[in-house]
């Protein structure tokens, strides 16, 4: 007499085997707060900062004196300042350049 097969003894067929196979967990994502190391600035042929703005020096005339930075300046006293920040104080006659003084 054949014997009966049970469940047990079949081979589960794919989609069942699918359903029943054990979960496989990933690593944990590093959270996105977590900065990201980044190659040297050199390494890609960047130089390390930006070169700072040329400055050049500029003396407070007498017409009106000058507050700049939280910082008051008067007649006679000696700024060193970018081109874009002495523009609008130089159409103003606020201050000149000090290689008038000289």
């Amino acid at each position: 007499m054949a014997a009966k097969s049970t469940p047990q003894d079949k081979e589960p067929s794919p989609e069942i085997a699918k359903d029943q196979a054990p979960e496989v967990r990933k690593a944990p994502d590093t959270p996105a707060t977590e900065p990201q190391a980044s190659p040297p600035a050199e390494a890609n042929g960047a130089p390390e900062s930006e070169p700072e703005p040329e400055t050049r020096a500029y003396r407070v005339t007498s017409r009106s004196d000058v507050l700049l930075n939280g910082q008051l300046y008067t007649q006679g006293d000696e700024l060193l300042l970018t081109d874009a920040v002495a523009r609008s104080l130089l159409r103003n006659r606020c201050i000149e350049p000090e290689d008038d003084f000289k």
